[in-house]
């Protein structure tokens, strides 16, 4: 089973800030009803530096969901750094082709020909040109960060709405699809 359908699901400011010194830069934002919606039971792609962000946050990786860190720095200071899965079943890949192999396996030993790319600026840099979906919350106002989403905030004529924002107060959560032979 392959990776067919890759989506990028991201937060960001109107100028596309993504992140500040390994963290989100708004601290009232509260989209994780939308991000697990969209995540659950999916494999999700990520950076050593979101991955980190992640287990600082939560004290574990995210339930119910593979984590597949791409990476070449070392995950286990005492081993030499490989390929593989850790004691907390985190898959490492050491290159873009080896993170989806590994996300196809999917949630539970599955198989999945689907996966989401969560972050850092790098991780989506390498996989948005393959992305057909983007799950986009769109922060409200402008924030200093030194994380930015390559490109940009993403619309037309690349990027289509489907259907209507889910709005709140400081943020809207937006589903875009790849408009076809548009690049």
């Amino acid at each position: 089973m392959h990776v067919r359908n890759m989506a990028i699901i991201v937060a960001m400011d109107r100028n596309g800030v993504i992140g500040q010194n390994g963290g989100l830069p708004w601290q009232d934002i509260r989209d994780g009803k939308w991000f697990k919606e969209k995540t659950l039971h999916k494999s999700l792609i990520m950076g050593r530096a979101t991955y980190e962000a992640i287990i600082a946050r939560n004290g574990q990786p995210l339930d119910k969901r593979t984590s597949v860190v791409l990476s070449t720095r070392e995950w286990n200071p005492e081993v030499e750094f490989r390929s593989g899965t850790d004691e907390r079943g985190v898959r490492w890949a050491r290159d873009p082709l080896e993170a989806l192999d590994m996300a196809s396996w999917g949630w539970n030993g599955g198989g999945t020909t689907e996966a989401i790319v969560i972050g850092g600026a790098q991780v989506y840099e390498i996989f948005l040109p393959f992305a057909n979906t983007f799950f986009l919350t769109l922060v409200e106002g402008e924030y200093k960060g030194d994380r930015v989403f390559p490109g940009g905030v993403p619309g037309l004529p690349v990027w289509h709405p489907v259907g209507d924002p889910l709005k709140f107060e400081g943020f809207s959560c937006h589903t875009l699809t790849r408009v076809t032979g548009v690049s």
